[in-house]
């Protein structure tokens, strides 16, 4: 290994994870219905990976492998994806990505989705762990409410290396909803989570949690962008589109979401849009329907195929049919 070098010697790394995001989704590597500015600018001016490998078309898996070097079949979970209060699954004696980076004297952070998950303890003092040497099925089923927020989780980014965590332990669509800070929840999630948006799990949220809705991407559409049948009086124009608690997203001009399917809305195993065929499924109007209450699936089954064709032809978004 090299000699760590000075702190002014050392360039600055910033590592993005994106679910569902495709290799040629930005304009810098190639996509030409949509246009990323803001994206583009770091990609401009850092360095350019053209050939590029994945370790699994899941979220737990690939980060697992980012983390640790080790092919996902090597840890404990062999399939799916962890639910939220499982246990941690990186080994406490792994050697991880951080490691490395703090031998050579860099400071560390963790933003956003952690998603290797942390060891709670229950309210009952018992602690969830999991064995990072035998094979386990992940509790996605598990509420949240048997855990005691009060106490300080292990096992988490701050014992894998990182110097500092800041977000949340999953996805938005798994309890606990609440933010985490360090190694610990930043406010005790007392409240149960409601409305359900989507595909979420109940459990328990913080007061006041408004983080469901995805933001909006610096995608901005170019002259020609396709206007979707419209469904409502106004306008259903397409800018972008984003995979966002298994369903497919479908953003507008001003950067909201315009309609999305239920859960279901992208394939599992590979993360692509599924079409919006068939005599079952979900599909909300968000514009007039923000909360998603009502499924209007059946009163636009005559359009929906083409609505969708439409979509994928002119976006470029995955593949017609």
């Amino acid at each position: 290994m090299a000699t760590p070098a000075t702190a002014a010697e050392l360039p600055a790394i910033v590592l993005f994870v994106a679910d569902d995001l495709g290799h040629a989704d930005d304009s810098y590597y190639g996509a030409t219905a949509l246009s990323t500015p803001v994206v583009d600018g770091p990609d401009a001016r850092g360095h350019r990976f053209t050939d590029v490998r994945a370790a699994s078309a899941k979220c737990t898996p690939s980060r697992y492998t980012l983390l640790t070097g080790q092919h996902a079949f090597r840890s404990p979970l062999r399939s799916a994806v962890l639910g939220g209060t499982d246990g941690a699954l990186v080994a406490e004696d792994a050697p991880t990505l951080t490691d490395g980076l703090r031998e050579f004297g860099y400071l560390t952070a963790a933003i956003g989705s952690w998603h290797l998950r942390l060891d709670w303890t229950l309210r009952d003092n018992r602690a969830r762990r999991a064995d990072p040497y035998e094979e386990f099925r992940p509790a996605m089923e598990a509420d949240g409410w048997e855990v005691d927020y009060s106490q300080p989780f292990q096992n988490g980014p701050l014992e894998r290396g990182f110097d500092h965590f800041d977000r949340i332990s999953g996805s938005l669509d798994i309890p606990q909803y609440c933010v985490l800070v360090g190694d610990r929840a930043e406010t005790d999630p007392t409240e149960a989570k409601s409305p359900l948006v989507t595909s979420q799990h109940p459990g328990p949220a913080a007061p006041g949690w408004e983080v469901d809705a995805p933001t909006a991407s610096d995608w901005s559409a170019p002259d020609g962008a396709p206007d979707l049948l419209p469904l409502t009086a106004r306008s259903s124009r397409i800018v972008s589109a984003t995979a966002f608690g298994g369903s497919l997203v479908l953003m507008g001009e001003r950067g909201a979401a315009c309609y999305s399917t239920g859960p279901g809305g992208f394939d599992d195993s590979v993360g692509v849009p599924i079409l919006l065929e068939g005599d079952s499924g979900q599909f909300f109007d968000r514009v007039e329907d923000p909360q998603q209450r009502t499924d209007i699936w059946e009163t636009i089954g005559a359009v929906r195929p083409e609505m969708a064709a439409r979509f994928l032809d002119e976006t470029g978004y995955g593949d017609t049919p």
